[in-house]
């Protein structure tokens, strides 16, 4: 699993660039079972009796598993500290709690300050295929099986890109979901290993409304 962490930390294409977030920028809120975020727009009805993460909770986990699991700390911790200033986590949902030794499907929710190059990147399809080119290099273990294909969640259309991975709990598949909202990268990804997690995953896409 430790790719799939890792790959997290350097997914983020502009992790160069010196690219704040807006000082509107929200990373939401829960109420009532209910994920909140009002600078994207997006609201969430949350599963029951699922580990959820939030903001800092979330990229401190993100962070210290990638920690934990890498050969070379060294760059690891200058590219968490670069990404920080382009990446946000927002929201993470795990089935199990976080500390099972056996292999835990989640959705992780993640936005990229896209704004120096919005003349590249106008589509969640420039986004994915800029990420495509990090993946491959970075992470040769990680398949990317097939092309882009859009979809709709909660109304706005999405770019999808798949990839799998052999790991120790076997092949785990990926799902990475990009649209563009307010010059920033809109990902969701969803993490498997079967089709019954995958379903049960996008049942809660499924419950994902994007307000106009």
């Amino acid at each position: 699993m430790r790719n799939l962490i890792l790959a997290l930390i350097f997914l983020p294409i502009i992790s160069c660039q010196k690219n704040k977030t807006t000082n509107s920028f929200d990373y939401g809120s829960i109420e009532k079972g209910i994920y909140h975020n009002s600078y994207f727009k997006i609201s969430i009805e949350l599963p029951i009796n699922w580990t959820i993460l939030t903001g800092k909770d979330f990229t401190k986990f993100v962070e210290s598993s990638a920690m934990e699991n890498s050969d070379n700390k060294k760059e690891l911790s200058e590219a968490i500290e670069v990404s920080k200033i382009n990446r946000a986590e927002l929201l993470a949902l795990y089935k199990f709690p976080l500390d099972i030794d056996f292999f835990n499907p989640n959705i992780m929710i993640i936005a990229e300050n896209i704004k120096l190059f919005q003349n590249q990147i106008k589509t969640g399809r420039d986004y994915l295929g800029h990420s495509r080119i990090t993946l491959e290099r970075l992470f040769p273990d990680i398949e990317i099986t097939d092309g882009f294909e859009e979809q709709k969640i909660g109304g706005l259309d999405f770019w999808l890109m798949h990839s799998e991975q052999n790991t120790n709990h076997g092949k785990v598949e990926q799902l990475f979901n990009s649209t563009i909202i307010n010059g920033f990268s809109f990902l969701i990804v969803l993490t498997y290993s079967n089709e019954t997690e995958k379903e049960e995953l996008n049942n809660i896409l499924n419950n994902i409304e994007f307000k106009n």
